[in-house]
């Protein structure tokens, strides 16, 4: 069988016949399943049909959110470490991509307005991480990464939570952000922390 991602499945079903959930599509005349390699979906809506759906390489590339007032975050794997990254920025998506990194579309939108999410870089385990909280930042300052700036905004209303989970025994891709409490779920099941809510998207 495979399985396949679409994103917001407005193309398949119109909004509002099925109630809030997980759902997985099977399609035929796609090899979907190379995208999937153990690895769980993060802000994908997906529906149970049959038929064809829209890939991750084949979805909309606009970087506006549902609205003018956010912007989509993309979704990437690198497959060598573990690393989940998360980007607004359509070049940088596909640099990575073009070296090796696996995109998984479209994670949550972001507002361009609200409380900073700041991203940090260490250089030592090659890795990203991310926080809304000064203090953690200014002590991972400290500690040797190197600040990037805002990587996006959390949106004040917190409409959209992000979940913010830890890996004890990784060394790069420690921590890992999501906005489905199924993937959270299953990667506390497998023994990664809970650290709540890591800041909030908008609809």
């Amino acid at each position: 069988r495979s399985y396949q991602y679409i994103n917001k499945f407005k193309k398949i079903i119109k909004e509002g016949d099925l109630t809030p959930g997980e759902y997985v599509m099977k399609i035929s005349g796609y090899p979907a399943e190379r995208f999937l390699e153990g690895r769980y979906w993060c802000g994908m809506e997906c529906v149970k049909a049959s038929g064809s759906g829209s890939s991750p390489e084949n979805s909309s590339d606009s970087n506006q959110g549902n609205n003018s007032g956010s912007a989509v975050m993309y979704r990437l794997y690198n497959p060598n470490s573990g690393e989940h990254f998360y980007t607004a920025d359509r070049a940088e998506r596909d640099h990575l991509r073009s070296v090796g990194w696996r995109y998984e579309g479209h994670a949550w939108n972001a507002p361009k307005t609200g409380d900073p999410v700041y991203r940090m870089y260490n250089p030592n385990a090659g890795d990203h991480h991310y926080t809304i909280s000064k203090a953690e930042r200014d002590s991972l300052r400290k500690a040797g990464w190197r600040y990037e700036g805002v990587g996006w905004y959390s949106d004040s209303n917190k409409k959209v939570p992000l979940y913010r989970l830890y890996n004890p025994h990784a060394i790069a891709g420690a921590h890992h952000y999501t906005t489905s409490a199924a993937e959270r779920n299953h990667l506390k099941s497998v023994g990664w922390f809970d650290e709540r809510i890591g800041w909030y998207g908008c609809n």
